[in-house]
């Protein structure tokens, strides 16, 4: 029989490790060791999901919390999400890949080399869902290999390929959304990627595109703690009936945009806080950092500005860090970054560090004349046309420093400016890399490295709750 000296510590130790083996339940995904089912279009089976063979051909009207849908490539229908919570349980729909398929019965390379494609909308009506593609997007594939594909052919004004209304702890990735008869043009209104309505919390969009909308990209209000990531924004449609832009908000707070590109945005501005209803709507706390801002083909990109808060809305305490802006012109000559009708009495704390302006014809970085608190600082301004704001470290420069930005590469050839040091997340590019490893922390997107690339960060885990 093995003895147990009990030591003067021991009970404190004791009590320790049941701290730690409860810590540890708490941070375990909470669908872990749950049961997998199948969704094959054109399964002659049993249609009970049970395996490849016998997989649902469409998806499910019922679906159970913990579990994982894995889905085949192959042609489905729109799709409602709505099964009520159960605790913090979520449930996954995953694209089946070879790699990662659940059981072999049944299975073919062919269902998970072949794209699965839904008609919109794809609507969020309950809280716990992961929606994952498994493939595709972020750097070096903005454009290709999305395991999900949500379609939209619209026939009213209206139509979202993907909605949340209201609801909580959704994430959505590796999803490509496009307006397939936008991309000729449409007389037809209000056609939005994605459809944040009042009330949405703890969202992530990571990994998608979001193409050939009929007006926004991303149309949101009064929202909190929503982070964009690794997406690709590209040619949305404005036209005299409406305005438009990637991004539309209103009284949005705790917003996270990092690591996306913006292709070929026209309209009010890219990222647009804007009136819906009263004026004076807070969007407070936002961070923009890391994101590359891209002209297009079309004879402009903006009216107001590029980054720009309108209409007496407010903002507070925003961070823009180590953002590129690449050849954009801005019709309207409010600047780069930030409109200068903002509310007067309210708002600014905005940091604006770091940021490459390339080939800009307004590179003006302004803020509300009444904001005595905000700062800009450590901007790189390369071959720009109009007047460079006046920055105490400020650097500038002349000629194209980017690999291959006719293919939607922003990493440098050179270092670009000097930026400031910041802390954890904002020290790592898209890429993977640590800013000033080298000894210089380079201004813009991506940090420029002479060696080996890293590979790009996967998406965090979900399931894990660690918002307080």
């Amino acid at each position: 029989m093995m003895m147990v000296r009990r030591t003067r510590n021991g009970a404190r130790l004791c009590s320790a490790l049941r701290r730690t083996v409860v810590l540890c339940c708490l941070l375990s995904p909470a669908y872990a060791a749950a049961a997998n089912h199948y969704i094959r279009s054109g399964a002659t089976g049993a249609n009970n999901g049970s395996d490849w063979n016998n997989a649902w051909t469409t998806f499910p009207s019922a679906y159970v919390r913990g579990d994982t849908y894995y889905v085949a490539g192959g042609r489905y229908g729109s799709l409602t999400l709505s099964t009520p919570a159960s605790g913090a349980t979520y449930i996954v729909l995953r694209k089946a890949t070879d790699s990662d398929h659940g059981t072999n019965t049944g299975w073919n390379s062919s269902y998970g080399t072949a794209q699965a494609v839904l008609n919109a909308p794809l609507r969020f009506d309950s809280p716990y869902w992961v929606f994952d593609g498994a493939t595709g997007g972020g750097p070096g594939s903005w454009t290709s290999g999305y395991g999900f594909y949500v379609r939209s052919v619209a026939s009213t004004s209206g139509l979202k390929s993907v909605s949340v209304t209201g609801t909580h702890h959704i994430t959505i990735r590796h999803t490509d959304t496009c307006f397939e008869d936008a991309i000729g043009g449409t007389t037809l209104q209000d056609l939005d990627n994605f459809y944040l309505r009042s009330g949405c919390s703890y969202i992530t969009i990571s990994h998608c595109a979001l193409r050939h909308c009929g007006r926004n990209s991303i149309t949101m209000w009064e929202n909190s703690y929503i982070t964009v990531e690794y997406c690709y924004f590209t040619r949305n449609r404005e036209c005299l009936s409406q305005h438009a832009q990637a991004w539309q908000d209103t009284g949005t707070d705790n917003l996270v945009i990092r690591h996306n590109l913006f292709d070929d945005i026209r309209g009010t501005g890219v990222i647009v806080v804007l009136a819906i209803g009263s004026s004076g709507v807070h969007s407070d706390y936002w961070e923009i950092y890391g994101n590359s801002f891209r002209r297009g083909t079309r004879e402009y990109d903006g009216s107001d500005a590029i980054i720009c808060v309108i209409n007496d809305q407010v903002a507070t305490g925003w961070k823009v860090y180590n953002n590129t802006f690449d050849s954009i012109y801005i019709l309207g000559g409010r600047g780069t970054v930030f409109a200068t009708n903002e509310a007067a009495a309210s708002g600014g704390g905005h940091q604006v560090y770091n940021n490459l302006i390339y080939n800009v014809n307004y590179p003006l970085i302004a803020f509300n004349s009444a904001d005595r608190t905000s700062v800009r600082d450590f901007n790189h301004y390369r071959s720009c046309t109009g007047t460079i704001p006046s920055e105490p470290h400020g650097t500038l420069g002349a000629g194209d420093p980017f690999t291959a930005r006719t293919i939607l590469d922003y990493r440098p050839t050179l270092t670009v400016g000097a930026g400031t040091t910041l802390a954890s997340p904002y020290n790592t590019d898209g890429y993977g890399r640590i800013r000033g490893a080298d000894g210089t922390w380079d201004c813009g997107a991506c940090e420029f490295s002479s060696g080996e690339e890293p590979a790009p960060p996967p998406p965090p885990p979900v399931g894990v709750r660690l918002d307080f």
